[in-house]
């Protein structure tokens, strides 16, 4: 592979940090953690494309870039529509893409005679919005929505001939400071029927597609009672606002166009309501206990409601790799990342999804919950001051295990932006599913990710753009002490 190749994929991958404002509006406290399963595919990926050689292990080194990035990548693809298209264009990052926008619950629905929302093709101002694949069940309502035409074609055209441009120059000379990618339109929709018109989505990617059209799949998820309040109401159509906005920079957006009160015609005949089932099942857990409180069965996917009660000083942070397994022994998990899991209260109880369905199924009458691990941590956030003059390595104890604070030091690690990074070594019996926060007079966009190295165990850093000073201080949040699990609960369904 020639040099000049060598660093245009290596922009490539510099490509990924755009957009930390964005991001940071939207996970201020909560930077998505990477799923074990993605993490263990993209680094199977990466190894897999690689030998022994020295000139290979420096292309490891390349492709950890990618890797470092797997948190922000995660909560981007989630809540950035525009960032799955750089992340996509990466080819080992495509896999991840592609898993984490699946939702075979819709298509398996779909398959088993749901109905589908008739969807419609909307055009104004060079504008063409195509609204498709919509599902409306008493848990969520899914659309896919295609924006292309003239005026998108100039944009795309203008994105890629200023990216393009863009790249030549840093071949040619070191990264500028705060250079960045022209970001990609999205599409947002508002579902004005509701209380809270909010929903979660990301922008879907087809390398054959994305030259000329904006794809995204969006969700609206109900809270308990909300989809039937709107069936009382006996309503004939759906009414959305569907805007097409531009994120060009960090801050910088531009709304290309908003297509007001659009009428989607809606049949409550078509509308099957959900199974409940009520659980009721506690799980004891070291330091506490979980409450297997209801099953949820929707034609598109699966809900499992569930409260924690922890003894006083300990928090419930999560379970790893929750499944539902049938009588027959096939298991049902979370796929993708729109909504593989909710907060619903932010202190005693999550929403775990699952799919595919066995709503169709009428011969169902138990199921079996699981999952490999859980996560326990302390009551409050560990609060740990590190200074730029002080010498590192240093040490603490959380959960009754040595966390080393590695290194930390103030540089350019990427896009030639100098920024605070901290690395933290943590002991195998300890998983960091959150983030550092730093509290800083200035707040910054931070984010984390997970680096990889030839030596274990590796390092998990975090970096935070933020005028150098003598002290900051930390918070290290939602890590947890791994317990091991790896049992059955049976739910009765009868």
């Amino acid at each position: 592979m020639s040099q000049k190749k060598e660093d245009r994929e290596l922009l490539d991958q510099q490509d990924m940090v755009l957009m930390e404002e964005a991001l940071h509006k939207h996970f201020v406290n909560h930077i998505a953690p990477v799923p074990e399963e993605l993490e263990e595919r993209v680094c199977a990926t990466i190894l897999a494309s690689n030998g022994p050689s020295a000139r290979k292990r420096k292309h490891i080194k390349y492709l950890a870039a990618i890797a470092m990035l797997l948190s922000l990548f995660v909560a981007s693809v989630k809540l950035i529509p525009a960032f799955a298209v750089y992340a996509s264009s990466i080819p080992v990052i495509k896999l991840a893409v592609n898993w984490l926008q699946g939702d075979s619950g819709t298509e398996h629905a779909k398959n088993q005679g749901y109905k589908e929302i008739e969807g419609i093709t909307l055009e104004e101002n060079g504008i063409i919005v195509d609204l498709s694949s919509i599902m409306f069940d008493e848990d969520r309502l899914a659309i896919t929505a295609s924006a292309y035409g003239d005026r998108i074609q100039a944009i795309l055209e203008e994105i890629e001939a200023a990216n393009s441009e863009m790249q030549e120059a840093q071949l040619k000379a070191p990264v500028s400071e705060g250079k960045e990618p022209l970001g990609r339109p999205s599409v947002f929709i508002t579902f004005k029927d509701f209380e809270n018109p909010g929903y979660t989505g990301g922008t879907t990617y087809d390398s054959d597609r994305h030259k000329s059209y904006v794809d995204a799949r969006i969700e609206k998820l109900f809270d308990k009672g909300e989809a039937l309040a709107f069936i009382s109401t006996d309503p004939d159509y759906l009414t959305l606002d569907v805007e097409v906005i531009w994120y060009k920079y960090r801050g910088v957006q531009e709304v290309i166009h908003v297509f007001k009160d659009i009428k989607l015609p809606f049949d409550t005949a078509d509308f099957m309501a959900s199974k409940g089932y009520g659980i009721n099942k506690i799980i004891p857990l070291q330091h506490g206990q979980l409450l297997l409180e209801e099953l949820t069965i929707s034609p598109t996917r699966m809900r499992l409601d569930i409260t924690y009660d922890m003894t006083e000083g300990y928090s419930f942070v999560g379970i790893e790799q929750p499944y539902l397994m049938d009588a027959r022994g096939n298991k049902y998990t979370s796929e993708g990342l729109i909504s593989t899991s909710r907060q619903s209260d932010p202190y005693s109880k999550v929403s775990y999804y699952f799919v595919p369905s066995k709503y169709f199924d009428e011969g169902t009458h138990e199921l079996y919950f699981g999952f490999e691990e859980y996560l326990i941590g302390e009551a409050t956030a560990y609060d740990f001051t590190v200074s730029l003059e002080e010498s590192y390595p240093k040490s603490f104890i959380y959960m009754g295990e040595e966390i080393i604070i590695e290194k930390v030091s103030y540089e350019p690690r990427i896009e030639g932006r100098h920024a605070l990074w901290i690395d933290l070594l943590l002991p195998p019996s300890i998983k960091n599913n959150g983030s550092l926060k730093i509290d800083t007079v200035e707040l910054g966009s931070s984010y984390s990710y997970r680096e990889m190295a030839d030596d274990t165990p590796t390092p998990v850093s975090f970096g935070l753009e933020v005028e150098p000073r003598q002290t900051y201080s930390c918070k290290l949040q939602f890590a947890g002490y791994r317990y091991p699990f790896n049992q059955t609960i049976l739910l009765d369904l009868k």
